[in-house]
């Protein structure tokens, strides 16, 4: 199916509005180049509105002939034509994206990108967007440095039991952490104690030391409970599952349908949200196992994240007052668990930007498919 497309301009918004806000998003078949943070000339629209998406490539000649030989003598010139636009440097290669049905007829180019970044110093504070972040072999620097734990019951302090962590406000910048608590901001340079901890957290070994200073008594008068804060002795010690999560624009769209409010993507905690244009919800469930190159850094997507209760959390208040994860469980409730958006790890270390392209990289060896 052939049809016109033009340049769209992104729209970075930190919340998804359901139908009864009047979002509609067109069909699969009738859009390409979504979610493009470029301006294209007419004949790369052209030439991008006529191509049926031959699954996912990385870029060279040889990587997208290999999937055109599949396809008709028609459908394999379209291909040949944007190979010749490429080599005579018209544009660079774009990510492709199956996001309908089996046929390449149903294949329309999707342009993928970072479209949010999120990351807490705290485990458990609020959530802060950031225009970029460093990730390193063990996940994003600054993320969950800190935590708030109870020494007399052993267990680092979780959210979902304790909502008024996530009005905590932590930042972390060049060796100095500030919080606001409770509308008191307190700052100041962290004194190790020397005291280790050796917790458990979901299974895993926690190693983690006290640090001395102010924030112990205010988030113990936050709380109603004795607490100490502590820093965590390895990246990634109090996480769930792996360092680095992702969620997609098509997956929020999808939850806000359902729900027919506005879903505000911070309560769902993502160190990355994708912009995945008009490709089907959840496109990501069929990332696992495939390597993605966001920015500077390559990523090796996991499984599903299951999810609780902190969903229905406000991101700024924590007060509770939706009724998402019942939603959420009416459509994608899976062997007791209801998943949303995937875990992934880092693989190439690198810097990572709102607006950086999100690449699938091919996959290698017989039998491999377009995703």
């Amino acid at each position: 199916m052939i049809m016109p497309a033009g340049p769209v301009p992104t729209m970075r918004t930190s919340t998804f509005s359901g139908s009864s806000s009047g979002r509609s998003r067109p069909t699969p078949a009738a859009s390409c180049m979504r979610g493009s943070v470029d301006t294209y000339p007419w004949w790369w629209n052209c030439t991008a509105s006529s191509l049926l998406c031959v699954g996912e490539s990385d870029g060279t000649v040889d990587s997208i002939m290999e999937r055109a030989v599949r396809l008709s003598l028609v459908e394999s010139y379209i291909i040949w034509r944007s190979v010749v636009w490429s080599m005579l440097g018209a544009r660079p290669a774009r990510c492709w994206v199956r996001c309908a049905g089996p046929h390449p007829a149903d294949w329309v180019v999707i342009i993928m990108h970072v479209h949010g970044i999120g990351v807490s110093a705290l485990k458990g504070g609020r959530h802060r967007s950031r225009s970029h972040v460093l990730l390193g072999p063990d996940g994003p620097v600054g993320d969950r440095v800190f935590a708030v734990v109870d020494l007399e019951a052993g267990q680092v302090i979780r959210t979902v039991e304790h909502p008024s962590l996530v009005t905590c406000d932590a930042r972390w910048d060049d060796g100095v952490l500030s919080v606001e608590i409770d509308g008191q901001r307190i700052e100041a340079v962290p004194r190790m104690s020397g005291r280790r901890l050796a917790l458990e957290y979901w299974g895993r070994a926690a190693a983690m030391e006290v640090v001395d200073g102010p924030w112990a008594q205010e988030f113990s008068r936050l709380l109603g409970r004795a607490v100490v804060l502590a820093r965590c002795s390895v990246v990634g010690a109090v996480v769930y599952g792996d360092s680095v999560t992702l969620s997609t624009t098509g997956s929020l769209g999808r939850l806000a349908d359902e729900a027919g409010i506005i879903v505000d993507e911070r309560r769902f905690r993502s160190t990355f949200t994708i912009d995945t244009g008009d490709a089907a919800a959840h496109a990501e469930d069929s990332w696992a196992g495939r390597e993605l190159d966001l920015g500077g850094a390559r990523l090796l997507v996991g499984h599903g994240i299951p999810r609780c209760a902190v969903i229905d959390l406000e991101p700024d208040t924590g007060a509770r007052g939706t009724s998402l994860l019942k939603t959420l469980a009416g459509y994608r409730l899976n062997a007791g668990e209801i998943e949303f958006g995937v875990y992934a790890r880092v693989i190439r270390p690198g810097t990572v930007s709102l607006g950086d392209r999100a690449s699938l990289r091919p996959l290698s060896g017989p039998g491999r498919s377009p995703t």
